[in-house]
């Protein structure tokens, strides 16, 4: 019996430094069975040069090219999704690894679960050690097989993590590209999912997502951008029909402690306002409430404090 093919999508922009460290760890999949279709987004750099030697010396790997940098990373998947031939999609992004078995296994739970159309993994975050060491502590990692809507609107659903039944993109379409949300398109499209079809969890790191130093501080401008990405994000799903009042109302929670958690500490900029709104919809997680209990520290004594009580729940 032939293996399923599996089509894996990535969306590239400027990534020569990781291609190949990407390649490697596709090319090393113990499920070899697969399609890649990279789009490169107006490259300036040397992506496509380094695609195009992979290429050569694997023809399974396909490249398209825009002439000039969209900027929406929806618009490259799109593509690459509306010209995939198998019978699952994978997500990868051009920076992130994955382990050798990671398509096999989750190729294992759809064999063996017929309604089961989305499958995510666990995730581990590497890269400038700083970072990591905090998104791992801030991560939201669910240990139950299930994932639940509610789950999803916590953002537990990495991209590089997600593989699907083709009939997923045939029924609800691919994700949004709109020029206000050039990110966080992936976040609605999970939800999107998990709301539409039976999503199960791996609950084992087998996908690693990288973080940069260099660039990817949340500066004034970029953390003016993230908030109006989360502001269009919040009035998409506001407005969407696939989730409930409760569901909505409990997503708008999570939006705002997200973005107090990140002005805190990410950019160090005023946090108290988002998190209040947090409480305030009388759906707040946790954190949340545990941050607003103690928020009336200085911020230069909550981020330490709260980092050492996330360090005291992960042992």
């Amino acid at each position: 019996m032939t293996p399923p093919l599996v089509s894996i999508i990535t969306a590239a922009f400027n990534a020569e430094r990781f291609m190949d460290e990407t390649i490697a760890s596709v090319q090393a999949q113990t499920h070899r069975n697969w399609e890649w279709i990279i789009v490169d987004d107006g490259s300036r750099d040397e992506t496509r040069e380094v695609i195009r030697r992979a290429i050569a010396r694997d023809p399974r790997i396909r490249l398209i090219c825009f002439p000039r940098n969209t900027g929406l990373a929806a618009a490259a998947r799109h593509a690459a999704m509306r010209r995939a031939k198998g019978e699952y999609i994978a997500f990868l992004d051009a920076d992130d690894l994955w382990l050798p078995t990671k398509l096999e296994e989750q190729l294992r739970v759809f064999d063996s679960s017929p309604g089961v159309a989305v499958v995510c993994t666990w995730y581990d975050v590497f890269g400038d050690e700083e970072r990591a060491r905090l998104w791992n502590q801030l991560l939201w990692r669910f240990g139950t097989s299930v994932v639940t809507i509610d789950q999803a609107l916590q953002q537990s659903l990495v991209t590089s993590s997600v593989m699907m039944r083709r009939e997923c993109f045939q029924k609800v379409g691919g994700m949004i590209a709109s020029r206000r949300l050039t990110t966080g398109e992936d976040t609605e499209y999970w939800i999107r999912l998990v709301a539409n079809f039976e999503t199960r969890r791996i609950c084992r790191a087998l996908v690693r997502y990288r973080v940069n130093a260099e660039g990817d501080s949340l500066s004034t401008i970029k953390l003016d951008q993230k908030r109006n990405r989360d502001r269009e994000l919040r009035r998409r799903l506001l407005r969407s029909d696939y989730l409930t009042e409760s569901q909505k109302r409990k997503y708008a929670a999570i939006s705002y402690y997200n973005s107090a958690r990140d002005s805190l500490f990410h950019s160090r900029a005023p946090f108290r306002r988002d998190l209040y709104r947090s409480v305030l919809t009388m759906h707040a997680p946790p954190k949340a409430l545990v941050m607003a209990a103690l928020s009336f520290l200085p911020a230069s004594l909550l981020a330490p404090l709260l980092k050492f009580l996330l360090k005291l729940k992960q042992r």
